[in-house]
């Protein structure tokens, strides 16, 4: 199914059309007693990531999620879904390729969770126990009282939600959405130097170090993808970035609308497009080869 962009363009437009009455709002979701008791994120229990040590060109971290501990997880809401956590080392020099991914949800012509995924050369990200995940994902999500569901116009446009960031091992992240919750991701590579994928891999990290307690998750204004673009850009030529900002402090609203980034980086270069899904039939292979499938056993689907 091909999606124009004038219909693409055109939601973008509504949904800035809300901001105003959205940024009304969104100080009454704000009460610490009610941050406090928000634990849940896109797939369960969250802990933020914290910064053990940076020094010799190591990043060492704290509460990197490692895989599911929840016994029978087909039998629990995923709200529910508790972790093992870990220390882990990341050599930023290391890095390999950076995928932007799409998670879509309904209504899907608009809307989508998205996150970055950095991939290493072995020995570049490695845990406390020996195991060397393939990836790492950072992903800025909605963080709820565990059973409350997300709902992207009740709770996403009214600060209902506060927002917090997820560290994960790949495999972790990508068996809990494809194989347990049967969601579906559209991956994008970033066309890269390789000194602009060090810079992006720092400035994401340390992005999603920072304390998150006092802020509110709100569609157009602080999300998945607001939080995103400004490091994307910090590594960019300035005809390559997508401005977060039109006029002054006014938000450009096509740099919230997840559905409309990507087409706008494929244009310019910065992403590459195929037609590569992941699902429960794939998610399994190493992200690389599942890219590279035309060199591999791996065939990912097409998207219709």
């Amino acid at each position: 199914m091909r999606i124009s962009y004038k219909n693409l363009l055109f939601s973008a437009f509504i949904f800035f059309g809300i901001t105003v009455l959205s940024c009304c709002t969104l100080e009454a979701g704000s009460s610490p007693s009610q941050q406090s008791q928000i634990v849940s994120s896109d797939q369960g229990i969250a802990i933020p990531p914290y910064l053990v040590s940076d020094e010799n060109g190591l990043i060492k971290l704290g509460n990197i999620r490692w895989g599911l501990k929840t016994k029978n997880p087909k039998q629990v809401p995923s709200d529910f879904y508790e972790y093992s956590w870990t220390n882990a080392v990341i050599n930023p020099d290391m890095v390999d390729e950076i995928y932007y991914v799409q998670r879509p949800f309904k209504p899907e012509l608009i809307a989508c969770h998205v996150f970055v995924v950095f991939t290493f050369k072995s020995g570049g990200f490695v845990g406390k126990t020996g195991f060397r995940p393939e990836g790492l994902v950072i992903s800025f999500e909605a963080m709820r009282q565990p059973g409350d569901t997300f709902n992207m116009w009740k709770g996403g446009m009214t600060g209902k939600y506060g927002v917090g960031c997820v560290m994960a091992a790949w495999e972790d992240y990508v068996s809990i959405d494809c194989d347990l919750l049967g969601n579906r991701y559209i991956p994008y590579r970033m066309n890269l130097e390789h000194h602009q994928k060090v810079d992006l891999l720092r400035a994401t990290i340390y992005k999603g170090l920072q304390d998150f307690s006092k802020q509110r998750y709100q569609v157009l204004l602080n999300s998945c993808e607001s939080n995103l673009i400004p490091e994307i850009d910090s590594v960019l030529p300035v005809e390559k970035q997508i401005p977060a900002h039109l006029i002054g402090k006014l938000d450009n609203p096509i740099a919230n609308q997840p559905k409309l980034v990507p087409l706008i980086f494929v244009k310019n270069g910065v992403f590459e497009k195929r037609n590569l899904v992941i699902n429960s039939s794939n998610y399994f292979a190493p992200l690389n080869k599942l890219w590279n499938s035309s060199n591999c056993d791996f065939k990912g689907t097409i998207e219709q």
